[in-house]
């Protein structure tokens, strides 16, 4: 399942996801895969950085092995940020992409009382790819928590 995504996105960024969800189909503990942040919302400038949240069985693996960040181009930097539930692989590549990478286990989103996940998904938030609804199912508590939200669901 892939999001509709609209023109706004810039033509690099947009090769950049879907290459990333054609990844994701074949990672077996990759159970979802959202964009966030201003791309979500449409409100990217040329110098946004592209945020994303891999919901998986084991994220521990990926950050050891970090062998698939090469999968979307030649990374040049790489740096771990620690935020909670989500430890962040922001990932700059030669072509000048700006990618964060939010890896967390699969309770990610599953709390509406947690606020760091509540304004991540209130403020933005596109399922790309999902197995068995396992994100979309969880955002249902959050729409109703929120009046003004831009949550997109690629259903």
């Amino acid at each position: 399942m892939v999001a509709d995504l609209t023109n706004e996105i810039d033509l690099n960024v947009r090769a950049f996801l879907q290459s990333v969800v054609e990844w994701a189909k074949t990672e077996p503990d990759l159970m979802a895969l959202a964009l966030v942040g201003s791309h979500a919302r449409g409100e990217a400038s040329p110098e946004s950085d592209v945020d994303l949240i891999l919901l998986l069985r084991n994220p521990k693996e990926y950050l050891k092995d970090r062998n698939w960040i090469s999968e979307f181009g030649e990374p040049g930097h790489i740096i771990q940020e620690n935020w909670g539930k989500v430890t962040s692989l922001r990932v700059l590549y030669a072509d000048g992409l700006e990618i964060e990478y939010g890896l967390s286990n699969l309770d990610w989103g599953s709390d509406p009382s947690d606020e760091g996940d509540a304004h991540v998904i209130v403020n933005g938030l596109i399922v790309l790819y999902e197995k068995d609804g396992h994100l979309s199912n969880k955002l249902k508590p959050f729409l109703k928590s929120s009046a003004s939200n831009s949550i997109i669901d690629a259903g």
